[in-house]
């Protein structure tokens, strides 16, 4: 191994752990303010989550209604199919847009904007909810206030997730609304997992647009949350661009299927979990294949579900993130490929699952879809990756699709990623084998 390579590799995942700051150690590893063979040690105590429970029929109180119901379903995939649908969806309302989003900046996100602020012009009611910390990374923060402003001269209340009550977490402080949803008149809803801006434009990703009851359980969901949101405003001195008109391109994406299919929301967040459970009993239960597209997949749990899967001879393959993300925090340049996945990819690979890393082009930063179909028949797709962190701390949604057209687009979109757009996981020896240790070892996710 090169001098100083350890050195470096723990350098950049310490520094991309707070960058990110996105989770909980690796099972079984101390946490902050523990000693080794002292579980639990000093660390703070983990806010238990409170379980749903019945309280009427708008769910006020409930924030994640476990019920399924039929709708209208379908996928969207990439930027030139979910930008203009989410445009048109919006510049479609009569009433009422509900907006709760991670990141929402660049070009796309001033459209959209221009947009919310036009129709709240027009009388209709718009709420727009941002994490706190307008954007993961510096690079956000400014074009996050410039959308702000935009809306709130539009007649659009902006405020921010109130973060501070969901649990926390004691390895890293810091959590985050990573919801990407958008609700119209309570009849329709786009859930899914792409950021809006300009470096996360041309990113693979998947949002899943729903028409009927499903969406007014998820605008409760959203209004519940709204009830503790707090006032975020741009920064000093950031004025709003004047109005400009906003002409929706085609909807190029395949048209809405008529026929409706069971549909649910799984959520973690204020008082809500679940998720996890979910997952696995639908790995557990699968019988013939489990196919999956992933940003971040670091769960020991997961893992052992899915390597327990093939060993039942179940076609279990996944494509990851290479975690090329240079253009976001320079300092994961150094990092190798597959970051900070690859420990987790060498454990599924030795345990007879296939692995591949998404080949991204030239102009993508990201894999960044988070989604899971189960023998063909049943997905899973949000906002959720499947690491500690989005399980139990971090505001997320996403969605639970029983069959229909969406989930048989899902496993076409799978099986040209995996035929044309994605390389095998190699296990290169040792060096890679203690880098690989050595990651799996950093309390960042």
């Amino acid at each position: 191994m090169k001098p100083g390579l350890v050195k470096r590799w723990c350098v950049t995942a310490c520094v991309a752990a707070l960058s990110l700051g996105c989770g909980a150690p690796p099972q079984g590893l101390p946490r902050a303010g523990e000693r080794p063979g002292e579980p639990g040690g000093e660390q703070p105590p983990i806010q238990a989550p409170v379980q749903w429970q019945p309280a009427g029929e708008d769910f006020s109180d409930t924030l994640a209604p476990p019920r399924t119901t039929l709708n209208q379903t379908r996928l969207l995939v990439d930027g030139p199919e979910i930008f203009p649908a989410m445009e048109k969806m919006i510049e479609g309302a009569r009433k009422q847009i509900e907006v709760d989003y991670f990141v929402f900046s660049g070009r796309q996100g001033l459209r959209l904007a221009h947009l919310l602020a036009a129709k709240a012009r027009e009388g209709v009611h718009v709420d727009v909810v941002f994490d706190p910390g307008k954007g993961f990374t510096p690079m956000f923060t400014k074009s996050v206030d410039q959308v702000i402003a935009v809306m709130e001269a539009g007649g659009v209340h902006v405020t921010g997730f109130p973060v501070g009550r969901l649990p926390r977490r004691p390895a890293i402080n810091k959590v985050v609304d990573h919801d990407k949803v958008v609700v119209v008149d309570r009849e329709r809803a786009m859930v899914g997992g792409m950021n809006i801006a300009d470096v996360f434009d041309r990113n693979h990703d998947v949002m899943l647009e729903v028409k009927g009851p499903i969406a007014a359980d998820i605008g409760r969901m959203l209004a519940s949350d709204r009830r503790a949101s707090l006032p975020l405003k741009p920064a000093k001195g950031v004025k709003a661009t004047p109005p400009e008109p906003i002409t929706v391109p085609p909807d190029i994406a395949p048209p809405m299927p008529a026929q409706p299919v069971g549909t649910r929301i799984v959520s973690t967040g204020i008082n809500r979990t679940g998720y996890k459970e979910i997952l696995l009993e639908r790995i557990r239960s699968s019988r013939k294949s489990i196919h999956v597209l992933m940003f971040q997949l670091v769960d020991d749990d997961v893992v052992k579900a899915l390597t327990d899967a093939a060993r039942r001879r179940v076609d279990v393959r996944i494509i990851l993130d290479p975690g090329d993300h240079d253009e976001l925090i320079p300092v994961i340049k150094k990092a190798p490929l597959g970051f900070p996945n690859l420990p987790y990819a060498l454990q599924l690979l030795k345990g007879g699952v296939g692995v591949k890393w998404y080949r991204l082009d030239k102009d993508q930063v990201e894999m960044h879809a988070k989604v899971g179909v189960f023998d063909g028949q049943t997905m899973l797709l949000g906002s959720t990756n499947w690491i500690p962190s989005a399980f139990l701390f971090n505001n997320e949604a996403s969605l639970l699709v029983d069959g229909g057209p969406a989930v048989s687009r899902m496993e076409q979109v799978f099986e040209a990623d995996w035929a044309r757009k994605s390389d095998p996981v190699v296990d290169k020896g040792v060096t890679q084998d203690v880098l690989s240790w050595i990651i799996a070892r950093i309390p960042y996710l």
